[in-house]
């Protein structure tokens, strides 16, 4: 994950509906570390979460 704008790039692989792993990119509003976007985005977003990647230490303005 990258920090940008006050939103985290996260990185995460994931299950889709013909049980493939799948990678994936998406921006998350806020600054977030691994567990709080995990939890976004198998409740908002209904991933089968397998990996989220821990953040990165850069922030971007």
């Amino acid at each position: 994950m990258t920090y940008k704008n006050k939103q985290t790039e996260v990185f995460f692989e994931y299950r889709d509906d013909y049980n493939m792993l799948q990678k994936k990119t998406m921006l998350l509003d806020g600054i977030l570390n691994a567990f709080q976007a995990e939890d976004i985005l198998i409740n908002q977003y209904g991933f089968k979460i397998e990996k989220v990647y821990e953040p990165s230490k850069r922030v971007y303005s």
